[in-house]
């Protein structure tokens, strides 16, 4: 399930250049085009410039983000060191009334690996 829709997509970017202030509501511009409000318990993907994804965020029962799985360091080793996985780690959102509270990034036990990340590799979106 990709969650890009062409309504969504200029809304946030808008409000990114008008309201920054905002980014705990929206999706960050770094984020792969990736909404940060989804459909409650569900997951999309993100995507790289050349097409294939690279992402995958999981919504917890209110539509607000709990976990993004990244698929790589994003070329910054020193602050995603994780070789286990080629760099891919995770993100712990934690919101409450939808404002981020905390954000950490951690290591992936290898049943996320295989779950969120594995059957995703390579694929072209």
């Amino acid at each position: 399930m990709f969650c890009h829709d062409s309504i969504r997509g200029p809304i946030i970017k808008y409000i990114e250049n008008n309201a920054p202030n905002i980014g705990a509501i929206f999706t960050p511009k770094n984020t792969s085009k990736v909404a940060f409000i989804g459909t409650p318990n569900s997951i999309c993907h993100g995507y790289s410039k050349d097409n294939k994804i690279d992402k995958t965020r999981v919504y917890g029962p209110d539509g607000y983000t709990l976990y993004d799985y990244d698929f790589t360091d994003h070329g910054n080793s020193k602050i995603h060191n994780f070789p286990e996985y080629n760099g891919a780690h995770k993100h712990k959102y934690t919101i409450i009334n939808g404002v981020t509270i905390n954000k950490t990034t951690e290591k992936l036990t290898d049943e996320e690996y295989e779950k969120y990340i594995k059957p995703y590799l390579n694929k072209n979106i």
